[in-house]
């Protein structure tokens, strides 16, 4: 375990890390819901500067929970609903893109391919259907859409993570669903069943209304809650549990096809507790091969400090029961 401390001054204060990208050897970091801030750092944490922000202007976001790299991972791109601009890690603008649908989360693909992405439905003109994944050229050329939107009027649950992107291979997660899709210029495709059914399973039916499927939850020992990283010889997931007041996790082998849960056990040793608390509060990344990261909060830092340190000082490694 170790730890990259990031640097705060006037200019770049961080309230609640939300994505963690990296690109041409620096960190980028995501505030979307506090400083709504995008600021990158060296590898040792120290700052360099911010990358564009607030703002009605051609170069500003007016509201933004995504931010992602270009194919090749050079340049950082930031989603408003309705553009995708790129920029350098220096800050440089780039060129920005005029989308043709309201979304929370777009990916270029290459050329003049961009896919978007919102939960509740994507309008394409199409009367009964919203699809949650739209690709498609600026000018509104669909080139192909999937995943239809499981909310109505009565219905409109859902998480906050929309893509996920690992080694550069783009993935979707649909909520409240347990099989992970991967998306490319060709279109959308199962991934990884993940098969988590432990005490029943979330069915079209439970969600009717909101109320209905809010009793269905109570329930669940264990849903998969779109939270999770594709190592290289296993997925990390996060999941909810209706009766614990932290989310707790399961590890998907890709060799054996199967998921293994966490019994919960492993938090009681004082040592690694913070983690629990970690999930409900800060994103995850992925670094490389099978190593994972944690956005871990200021006051998390505070309370928890000598746990970290006395981890990061040691070479023993973390294992889920």
């Amino acid at each position: 375990v170790s730890a990259v401390r990031l640097e705060m001054t006037d200019d770049n204060p961080i309230g609640l890390i939300g994505d963690v990208v990296f690109a041409k050897g620096n960190i980028v970091v995501a505030d979307y819901e506090r400083a709504k801030s995008i600021t990158v750092y060296d590898w040792d944490g120290h700052y360099l500067n911010s990358i564009s922000g607030v703002g009605q202007g051609p170069r500003e976001y007016v509201y933004t929970r995504y931010i992602s790299t270009t194919p090749d991972g050079s340049f950082v791109t930031i989603t408003d609903p309705q553009k995708l601009m790129t920029f350098d890690v220096d800050g440089s603008f780039i060129g920005s893109v005029k989308l043709p649908f309201w979304n929370f989360g777009t990916e270029w693909l290459g050329g003049e391919t961009y896919v978007q992405t919102r939960s509740s439905g994507l309008d394409i003109g199409k009367e009964g259907y919203r699809p949650c994944i739209v690709a498609s050229t600026p000018d509104g050329d669909i080139r192909f859409s999937g995943i239809p939107t499981d909310q109505t009027e009565k219905f409109n649950w859902s998480f906050m993570y929309y893509f996920r992107k690992f080694h550069q291979q783009l993935f979707y997660m649909p909520a409240f669903n347990d099989t992970i899709f991967t998306i490319d210029a060709k279109g959308v495709t199962p991934c990884y069943y993940l098969d988590i059914k432990r005490n029943g399973t979330i069915t079209t039916e439970d969600k009717v209304d909101n109320d209905t499927f809010r009793e269905k939850l109570k329930s669940l020992s264990a849903y998969f809650n779109d939270d999770f990283i594709d190592c290289k010889d296993y997925v990390l997931l996060s999941l909810s549990e209706s009766e614990v007041k932290w989310n707790r996790f399961a590890i998907y082998a890709k060799d054996r096809k199967e998921t293994f849960y966490c019994t919960g056990r492993f938090f009681k040793d004082g040592r690694y507790r913070f983690i629990c608390n970690l999930y409900n509060s800060a994103q995850w990344f992925y670094y490389k091969d099978n190593i994972f990261g944690i956005a871990v909060p200021a006051y998390d830092v505070l309370f928890y400090k000598q746990e970290m340190y006395a981890l990061c000082q040691s070479d023993e490694k973390l294992k889920a029961e």
